[in-house]
């Protein structure tokens, strides 16, 4: 089972409409809770609660993404895509002097229009 399709059985099983595009604000609120927890989990020394605040966050784009009608697995692909063109010719990565990625001679924006209902 993708995410996207765990997001819509949890939809679903608890009787969360889908989509429901007019209940995004509460949805980033949920986001920015649970982003919350995962800051505070990150400045504790337990890694497996900060790993299951983590998975929280997550949870919840996955969450708004199925409240839009979004295929967030298939969108997250494509900017995977997107930025594996980041390398160079040979398969390198472009750093500049900070160390900061740059896009290479084959780099292509990731298109998601066609996601969007």
């Amino acid at each position: 089972m993708t995410h996207t399709q765990e997001a819509l059985t949890w939809r679903n099983a608890f009787g969360v409409a889908t989509p429901a595009p007019d209940t995004a604000g509460f949805q980033l609120g949920l986001i920015d809770e649970e982003f919350t927890e995962f800051l505070e989990a990150n400045a504790e020394t337990d890694e497996a609660h900060t790993l299951k605040e983590l998975a929280d966050v997550v949870f919840t784009a996955y969450q708004f993404a199925a409240a839009k009608g979004w295929n967030l697995d298939l969108a997250l692909t494509r900017v995977f895509e997107s930025n594996m063109s980041k390398l160079d010719i040979d398969g390198q990565p472009i750093k500049d002097a900070s160390g900061k990625i740059r896009k290479g001679p084959g780099y292509f924006e990731p298109q998601l229009t066609d996601l969007i209902p």
